[in-house]
Protein backbone atom coordinates (compact mmCIF):
# COMPACT_ATOMS: atom_id res chain seq x y z
CA UNK A 1 0.00 0.00 0.00
CA UNK A 2 2.90 2.69 0.71
CA UNK A 3 5.47 1.93 -1.96
CA UNK A 4 5.41 4.01 -4.55
CA UNK A 5 6.60 2.16 -6.96
CA UNK A 6 3.54 -0.10 -7.25
CA UNK A 7 1.39 1.53 -9.64
CA UNK A 8 -1.84 -1.23 -9.89
CA UNK A 9 -2.92 -3.95 -7.20
CA UNK A 10 -5.24 -7.16 -8.54
CA UNK A 11 -6.32 -9.29 -5.56
CA UNK A 12 -8.40 -12.78 -6.26
CA UNK A 13 -10.66 -14.17 -3.92
CA UNK A 14 -9.42 -11.31 -0.81
CA UNK A 15 -11.81 -11.02 2.28
CA UNK A 16 -14.17 -8.83 1.90
CA UNK A 17 -14.02 -7.30 5.43
CA UNK A 18 -13.21 -8.66 8.91
CA UNK A 19 -16.67 -7.34 10.36
CA UNK A 20 -17.66 -9.78 8.02
CA UNK A 21 -15.96 -12.53 9.29
CA UNK A 22 -16.44 -11.16 12.82
CA UNK A 23 -20.31 -11.19 12.67
CA UNK A 24 -20.35 -14.75 10.19
CA UNK A 25 -22.26 -17.45 12.67
CA UNK A 26 -19.74 -19.60 10.64
CA UNK A 27 -16.88 -19.50 8.50
CA UNK A 28 -13.98 -21.01 6.92
CA UNK A 29 -11.24 -19.01 7.09
CA UNK A 30 -8.40 -19.96 8.80
CA UNK A 31 -7.90 -18.33 12.19
CA UNK A 32 -4.13 -17.11 11.05
CA UNK A 33 -6.39 -14.73 9.09
CA UNK A 34 -8.03 -13.03 12.37
CA UNK A 35 -5.46 -10.22 13.07
CA UNK A 36 -6.65 -9.82 16.88
CA UNK A 37 -7.99 -6.16 17.59
CA UNK A 38 -7.57 -5.12 13.81
CA UNK A 39 -10.91 -3.21 13.91
CA UNK A 40 -9.98 -1.32 16.46
CA UNK A 41 -8.40 0.43 14.04
CA UNK A 42 -9.42 -0.36 10.25
CA UNK A 43 -11.29 -3.06 8.07
CA UNK A 44 -10.16 -4.56 4.95
CA UNK A 45 -12.73 -1.93 2.98
CA UNK A 46 -10.62 0.68 4.42
CA UNK A 47 -7.39 -0.82 2.48
CA UNK A 48 -9.31 -1.53 -0.58
CA UNK A 49 -10.58 2.68 -0.79
CA UNK A 50 -7.04 3.44 -0.56
CA UNK A 51 -5.75 0.92 -2.69
CA UNK A 52 -8.20 2.59 -5.61
CA UNK A 53 -5.81 4.90 -6.41
CA UNK A 54 -3.39 2.34 -7.42
CA UNK A 55 -5.80 0.90 -9.70
CA UNK A 56 -7.35 -1.75 -7.26
CA UNK A 57 -8.95 -4.53 -8.98
CA UNK A 58 -10.77 -7.27 -6.94
CA UNK A 59 -11.32 -10.82 -8.65
CA UNK A 60 -14.21 -12.51 -7.17
CA UNK A 61 -13.97 -11.48 -3.39
CA UNK A 62 -14.87 -13.79 -0.84
CA UNK A 63 -16.91 -13.50 2.29
CA UNK A 64 -16.69 -15.88 5.47
CA UNK A 65 -17.59 -18.84 3.97
CA UNK A 66 -15.01 -18.17 1.19
CA UNK A 67 -18.12 -18.50 -1.96
CA UNK A 68 -19.89 -15.90 -1.33
CA UNK A 69 -18.99 -11.66 -1.12
CA UNK A 70 -21.55 -10.91 1.45
CA UNK A 71 -22.88 -14.65 3.11
CA UNK A 72 -26.47 -13.80 3.92
CA UNK A 73 -27.73 -15.63 7.20
CA UNK A 74 -29.90 -18.46 6.81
Amino acid sequence: MLSPVVKQVTLQHALTSYTDLASAETYKWPLSSMVPGILQRFDLPDCYRFLESKQLKQIDPWGPNFNEPHDEPS
